[in-house]
């Protein structure tokens, strides 16, 4: 696949700020996406037993209203590949006539990094790097799964977390009381604390 240079100065030429965020945001998904679900699964038999799990079963609704401080939606939820490759998604949405637009979502895989979760959240930043220019580099954030990461996609910003084997990247909108990654690590404690509870059964 071609690699997508991310140029601020030409995007910045073509959109306004807003989309540049959007665009920005767009490609770092994609990236996501694609990292998630093809990874090296060369001798890694424990990573490719693990089962598939729905992303709605660890980010609830009622968790998200709480932390958003507002009434959601249904969510909408994905479910990527399959095997040893699969991801799932989900993703709530404040009602569309509220005064505030809020959001908040999971996208869930395995990392299948036999070398565990530092390896590869170091392999991930790289890929990232490689996709959106050098200058590129999460600021790492402590007390949250194995290892996390914090970048600011220009839409507030998505955590990415590594705990065991899988990889977890949650978004969430800012509240009045709550900065965005401040509301993403109230939601991440949330889900990590059930994906612990699934892992122990």
């Amino acid at each position: 696949m071609k690699s997508m240079k991310y140029n601020p100065g030409k995007i910045h030429a073509h959109v306004s700020e807003r989309g540049n965020s959007h665009l920005l945001a767009a490609i770092f998904t994609l990236v996501t996406i694609l990292n998630l679900g093809m990874g090296c699964t060369d001798d890694l038999p424990s990573v490719s037993a693990v089962e598939s799990i729905d992303a709605c079963t660890l980010l609830t609704r009622t968790d998200a209203e709480a932390v958003l401080e507002i009434t959601l939606q249904e969510p909408r939820k994905k479910q990527y590949g399959g095997g040893e490759a699969w991801i799932s998604s989900c993703h709530y949405d404040s009602i569309p006539d509220e005064a505030q637009i809020r959001r908040a979502g999971l996208l869930l895989g395995p990392h299948h990094a036999s070398e565990g979760p530092s390896k590869a959240y170091a392999d991930y930043e790289a890929s990232l790097k490689s996709e959106l220019g050098n200058d590129f580099k999460m600021e790492v954030i402590e007390d949250i799964g194995d290892k996390a990461g914090w970048f600011d996609d220009g839409l507030g910003g998505q955590l990415t977390i590594f705990q065991g084997v899988f990889r977890l990247i949650v978004s969430s909108s800012e509240t009045d009381t709550n900065t965005s990654l401040i509301n993403q690590k109230l939601l991440a404690k949330k889900v990590l604390g059930r994906l612990l509870l699934l892992e122990k059964d």
